[in-house]
């Protein structure tokens, strides 16, 4: 009776697990990220020419299988809290591939002038560099609960192209924990998670960018 018992344990932790992977790989259909930059470059075009320019150079190293959904998230909770009123927001997507030339891979190792150099090409009153690294992963077993936790490694900067001075130069390190009573706990769920927590914090960064 006992071995019966557990048997039947262990076929609904499987029947359930099996559950929760099959609804885990269905999900909503995400833009890839030239979608997305397509998309925002319609509003980046409509400010007025005399407007506060915000340049930002937005790199994703985070080398996750779902990369173009981290941007969107990313990338949207950006846009939004950019007043087309106040300032006009210019895609400085493709200076990063001018800094790898000068040999600058990581955005946390430049120097401030070799950034300002590179993106006052493009006639810029405040910069915004963001850079998402892989996030630090662990997980934790206790009884029957599987949890993950997620660290954030992402890197914002912000300079005053004008005073040749940072306005913010830092680190976000943020963790978020996501488990469950049975196995089937997903990475891009805790990933989620940890910029739910991440994406408001770096709206108040650029939020603090002076309008004039």
């Amino acid at each position: 009776m006992k071995k019966l018992f557990c048997l039947l344990i262990t076929m609904f932790m499987l029947c359930i697990s099996s559950m929760a992977l099959a609804a885990s790989q269905v999900g909503p259909q995400i833009p890839t990220s030239q979608k997305i930059a397509e998309t925002y470059a319609k509003t980046w075009g409509t400010a007025q020419s005399d407007m506060t320019r915000v340049g930002l150079l937005y790199v994703n190293k985070a080398l996750t299988t779902y990369d173009d959904e981290i941007d969107y998230r990313m990338l949207s909770d950006i846009v939004l809290c950019v007043n087309p009123k106040d300032h006009k927001l210019v895609d400085c997507s493709s200076r990063f591939a001018d800094m790898q030339q000068m040999g600058i891979n990581d955005l946390s190792l430049a120097e401030r002038s070799d950034l300002i150099g590179v993106m006052s090409k493009d006639n810029l009153d405040y910069a915004v560099l963001i850079q998402v690294n892989p996030f630090i992963r662990k997980e934790r077993m206790a009884m029957f609960r599987y949890t993950i936790e997620m660290t954030s490694d992402i890197i914002v900067k912000v300079i005053d192209m004008n005073n040749n001075k940072y306005l913010y130069n830092g680190k976000l390190s943020e963790m978020a924990k996501h488990g469950t009573a049975v196995a089937g706990v997903s990475n891009k769920s805790a990933v989620m998670k940890v910029l739910d927590i991440v994406c408001p914090k770096i709206q108040d960064i650029i939020n603090n960018v002076p309008k004039g």
